[in-house]
């Protein structure tokens, strides 16, 4: 079985030592609220990029506090019929203009990679890609898109070996 998706900027949450919710490190709604806290707690910029590449160098102290809300149910799905998934192919976002590069998920791949390892087991999830596909310019660009995935999904993943096949869409990919 194969899972792809693509990874957004509420994909991942923190929760703030001290406080009760978890907070959206990006995202519109929460630029003003959350992100600012979560960017004053970390001490580094108040973006998508800075806080989760943050988190990911502290990931040793942080894990406990995270989550994944969105991926985590998609995953749990797909293995609710009891067959592994083989590959779990991730879509992140790795731009080089800004202000575009302030909202990358690149490491919210790697956040959620690590996340789903501590979750499932190799034998239930075998393979995890973050960085499957970096798309590096006009994520938004939704034909284009769909036309770099459906390239990258036919060359490096054969139609003829794959029994199963999941797509978990974020918004904006």
């Amino acid at each position: 079985m194969i899972v792809v998706t693509s990874i957004g900027n509420r994909d991942v949450r923190y929760q703030i030592p001290g406080e009760t919710r978890f907070c959206n490190l990006g995202g519109p709604q929460t630029a003003s609220a959350d992100v600012g806290r979560l960017a004053k707690h970390l001490r580094c910029a108040a973006t998508l990029r800075e806080i989760s590449q943050t988190l990911l160098d502290r990931y040793d102290q942080v894990e406990s506090r995270l989550r994944f809300p969105i991926l985590r149910p998609g995953l749990a799905r797909a293995l609710a019929d009891g067959r592994p998934i083989d590959r779990l192919l991730m879509i992140v976002t790795d731009q080089k203009a800004a202000p575009h590069r302030d909202n990358d998920t690149v490491f919210c791949g790697e956040l959620l990679a690590r996340l789903t390892r501590l979750t499932w087991s190799e034998d239930q999830i075998r393979t995890v890609e973050p960085h499957f596909i970096k798309v590096k310019e006009g994520p938004n660009k939704t034909d284009e898109m769909y036309r770099l995935v459906r390239d990258q999904l036919a060359t490096r993943v054969p139609p003829e070996s794959v029994e199963a096949f999941y797509a978990l869409p974020s918004p904006g990919i």
